[in-house]
């Protein structure tokens, strides 16, 4: 996740640079329609869309290609408007609101590489409404993306914990029907009824592999095509709370993460969460883990997982332009072979045989 809209010019076009340093491929960007879109229908604010335009030009140096996490019902439209997070509470108007900022994104900025409809719906934290409620804002962007001719994904899901599959499973259920994708947030570690210690994400039984493969044996079973993005996974750095782990073991299962989710081959990206550790405001508990997960201090200071995880995206990313050299060259030819048969023992080291079998077929 990078770039935010109280950050200054700096800071974010700072974010891009790191992220283009980290030869990432992809990036995501929490937008919130109730700052971006405040005063009423079609108002928009132009010192948010101004932010955003520099986000996306910044982004379009290295080749970054930008997901917008695009979430959050503004106060003129929320059906809860007194309440303090107004923001959760479905629209008055359904869908519509989201179907005209989607279409509204996706004309400013052709060259969008996904929208990701909200943030863990299936959370109170984020969302007040039904499994319908939200499978209507799933199937608003959808029709925007036909009407207006993009080539933009409809990204739906977003989801978290160990709920996840069951939540996606009530999607369908409802109707939900416009996504190019789903997205799910595979922390390797289960809250319930606590948070519990972060384990190696390589494990068989981990919740970051078990809730992978729940959740895309929900999209067979639903006849779903969709690839899987994962969209948040990362593990928080001590001292924070309720769980956190030390910078070396940040280190290791970030990368590992990455290299485990390179053998599930209906894996079509993954973005850390965060960049960079998030500025405590001064009012709220610093010691809280969702301000401690970034591969850099909040001062742009790199933490060991970000040279390690840049490592490992040069690797993949030079084994996957081997492989499809190999291709064109012909599945049987000798350098073919080796490819899959170097892959085929990398993730049988981290998954087993099985799975190691899957990942040799891509």
């Amino acid at each position: 996740m990078v770039g935010q809209y109280g950050f200054s010019d700096a800071d974010n076009a700072r974010e891009i640079d790191s992220a283009c340093a980290l030869n990432a491929t992809v990036v995501r960007l929490f937008v919130s329609i109730p700052d971006l879109e405040s005063k009423g229908p079609g108002q928009i604010d132009p010192g948010y869309a101004a932010k955003l335009d520099s986000l996306m030009s910044e982004s379009g140096r290295c080749g970054l290609r930008v997901i917008m996490s695009l979430g959050g019902t503004p106060k003129w439209d929320s059906t809860a408007p007194l309440e303090k997070f107004f923001m959760k509470f479905p629209a008055l108007d359904g869908g519509q609101y989201y179907h005209d900022i989607a279409a509204w994104a996706m004309q400013r900025w052709p060259g969008l590489y996904g929208i990701e409809v909200a943030n863990e719906p299936n959370l109170t934290s984020f969302w007040m409404g039904t499994p319908g409620q939200y499978a209507e804002l799933v199937n608003a962007a959808g029709a925007a993306k036909r009407e207006v001719g993009s080539g933009t994904l409809i990204i739906a899901g977003a989801l978290s914990g160990d709920g996840a599959a069951r939540y996606l499973q009530q999607l369908y259920s409802a109707g939900m029907r416009g996504q190019d994708a789903i997205s799910l947030h595979p922390y390797s570690t289960v809250c319930r009824p606590f948070c519990q210690p972060f384990v190696d994400p390589a494990r068989a039984s981990s919740p970051f592999r078990s809730s992978i493969e729940t959740m895309h044996r929900t999209m067979l079973q639903n006849r779903d095509p969709s690839e899987l993005y994962l969209t948040e996974f990362g593990f928080s750095t001590c001292p924070s709370q309720p769980v956190c782990v030390s910078d070396r073991m940040q280190s290791l299962w970030t990368s590992r993460s990455v290299q485990v989710a390179d053998c599930y081959p209906y894996i079509a990206g993954l973005t850390t969460f965060t960049l960079r550790d998030i500025d405590v405001p001064a009012t709220w508990d610093a010691t809280a883990w969702h301000f401690h997960f970034g591969l850099m201090g909040a001062d742009f200071s790199p933490k060991p997982a970000f040279g390690a995880l840049a490592a490992t995206y040069r690797r993949l990313t030079r084994t996957d332009t081997l492989a499809r050299s190999a291709a064109g060259k012909g599945s049987r030819s000798r350098r073919a072979r080796v490819i899959r048969a170097a892959t085929s023992t990398k993730c049988g080291r981290l998954l087993g045989r099985g799975q190691a079998k899957k990942r040799a077929k891509r």
